[in-house]
């Protein structure tokens, strides 16, 4: 399985409630350093994979990660103009890898990765298919015969999250007729048919429970943290990073929901010692990471993050009221407003393919106000609006921000 959602952990007794937390019914943990463990997670059920192929699914990254050595990275063809990346860093799995996209979005997933690779001085293995980066130029091995040579390791085996409550209580109702057709007499028979009278209703609620309730799939945006969780977290971080770090001038900041990544330029004399031993100062648990190999003219920080989900997701309006909301508004500002809607999808729920409810469209918004001074709720009804990435660039003395997110509406 590729493609899997990354979150960081203290300890491995929370990764079962984490994965919970993001609908999955499957997870997989490995090592991160420092007393934290990755934590991948799927879906299964509604990327439509059948039970017998989930119970022998495993993380195609870590299977993958002892071809990559200690720093390597891959990119690799899939089916349907998709492609996939996955990189090692220090031996392990880095956490800015394992995506999945089109050509574009793959490209941009290796710069970030490049732009915090950790240094390395040992020669790093490449995978890349011909021609499609400029430089540089990797060996072009399709992703099957690279399998080929490869065993899943036991780590990777993608374990389950939990037992779903219908069946927990059709094995209480089976147990119940299995005590009644041991049962000897009439007394006990009398009583086990009691007991299978309240289990059949009790199975027969929980069944109609299931069928009314709402599965994860059909409100995916309460998997995701709210717009002013997500405004105010990365907010509270960025508005302390210092502009000079030993002469090195702020640059970026990347905002996801996971980690925020700081970057600084190097200054004419500058060196990525002075850089190191004063960003310590700063963040004394963290690392400094540079672009090497390349120009090491660009110092950065990865500082993890953890934004708390909505406790009950929002009624989301029609597409015209979503859409038209968020334009009025980026009009008001003067911002500039792309939408572009995803295509439409379906999801296998108890068997069948049932059309989901919502449409979903991207949106990149981009302004000179800072983000803590948008989208106040008392003049922008935040509802069905998720935040998926904010970028902060300093040119000519001025922040700019770029802010990239998910509009839910009713279908």
């Amino acid at each position: 399985m590729a493609g899997l959602h990354w979150e960081l952990l203290e300890g491995r007794r929370g990764a079962r409630p984490l994965a919970r937390r993001y609908d999955a019914d499957k997870f997989v943990t490995v090592f991160a350093g420092h007393h934290r463990v990755g934590v991948g997670m799927a879906n299964m059920q509604a990327a439509a994979v059948s039970a017998s192929a989930a119970r022998k699914s495993a993380s195609l990254a870590l299977t993958v990660l002892p071809a990559l050595g200690a720093n390597g990275w891959g990119i690799f063809k899939l089916a349907e103009g998709k492609f996939w990346f996955v990189a090692a860093q220090e031996g392990r799995l880095s956490r800015l890898s394992d995506v999945i996209g089109d050509p574009e979005g793959i490209r941009r997933a290796l710069a970030t990765f490049l732009r915090f690779d950790v240094p390395s001085r040992e020669a790093r293995l490449i995978f890349c298919p011909a021609g499609f980066l400029p430089s540089p130029t990797g060996v072009d091995q399709p992703l099957d015969s690279l399998l080929a040579t490869l065993t899943v390791p036991r780590r990777a085996r993608l374990r389950s999250v939990s037992t779903r409550v219908a069946f927990v209580s059709w094995v209480a109702v089976l147990g119940v007729v299995l005590g009644s057709y041991w049962g000897g007499s009439q007394y006990q028979a009398w009583l086990e048919n009691q007991r299978i009278t309240a289990a059949r209703e009790a199975f027969l609620a929980a069944k109609q429970q299931m069928k009314t309730a709402l599965p994860p799939a059909l409100q995916p945006w309460k998997a995701e943290p709210v717009l002013a969780e997500f405004l105010a977290t990365c907010t509270r971080l960025w508005q302390t990073a210092p502009l000079s770090i030993a002469g090195w001038r702020f640059s970026t900041a990347d905002c996801h929901q996971d980690a925020l990544r700081l970057a600084w330029n190097k200054p004419q004399g500058g060196t990525v010692g002075d850089f190191s031993q004063r960003l310590a100062q700063w963040y004394p648990q963290a690392s400094a990471l540079f672009n090497i190999p390349g120009e090491a003219d660009t110092g950065g920080v990865a500082l993890p993050l953890h934004m708390s989900l909505p406790a009950r997701p929002e009624a989301v309006a029609d597409s015209d009221t979503q859409t038209q909301r968020l334009t009025h508004y980026a009009q008001l500002l003067r911002a500039q407003l792309s939408l572009t809607e995803e295509p439409a999808s379906s999801t296998p729920i108890n068997g069948q393919a049932i059309p989901l409810p919502w449409r979903r469209f991207n949106f990149t918004f981009k302004t000179a106000i800072p983000p803590d001074r948008l989208f106040a709720p008392r003049q922008f009804d935040a509802a069905g609006v998720r935040i998926k990435r904010i970028t902060v660039s300093l040119s000519q003395a001025r922040l700019h921000y770029v802010i990239e997110g998910h509009l839910y509406a009713q279908r």
